[in-house]
């Protein structure tokens, strides 16, 4: 299965990404820490309680952040990489993303959506595999598309909910 690769491939890429990202946010939040620290020392306490509350949403970011890249961490048991190997039914609509973050979003018939982060070639490669193991999935962003997978994520839920 080396088309499987690629997916595989990109949520690890997604769970470095994650990684670096919470590094960087628990720095912020030691910088803030220690800013904190000055403020208290300087007898601005009203300054180094806000500060300080800067600094644990930063922790609880990189926190956030360090569960995702947990999760994501072996590919192969993620859910994403579980629809497009034994599950393609599950892949409900498929769009590449272009901007702060560039790839392939892939949305589930849970109501999940995943991202995969990618070039311009990875993501159209992505999109083939999509249409390969899914013929039956949404591509292609658009309020039509959008509409669409709603419709099929509410017509896959069990009655009564």
């Amino acid at each position: 299965m080396a088309d499987l690769d690629l997916v595989e491939r990109r949520v690890k890429a997604g769970a470095v990404q994650s990684l670096f990202v919470a590094a960087g946010a628990a720095a912020v939040g030691v910088g803030l820490l220690a800013a904190a620290g000055f403020q208290v020392a300087h007898r601005q306490v009203g300054s180094a309680a806000f500060i300080s509350l800067m600094a644990l949403v930063a922790g609880a970011g990189a926190l956030m952040l360090l569960s995702n890249a947990r999760a994501s961490w072996t590919p192969r048991a993620t859910p994403v990489y579980a629809a497009f190997a034994d599950h393609p039914e599950r892949l409900v609509w498929a769009h590449e993303v272009v901007g702060k973050t560039n790839g392939v979003r892939v949305y589930l018939i849970d109501g999940s959506e995943h991202t995969l982060t990618a070039n311009r070639d990875q993501s159209r490669e992505l999109i083939q595999l999509v249409r390969a193991r899914a013929p039956h999935a949404i591509l292609g962003w658009g309020a039509e598309q959008k509409e669409a997978f709603r419709r099929r994520v509410v017509e896959a839920r069990p009655a009564g909910r």
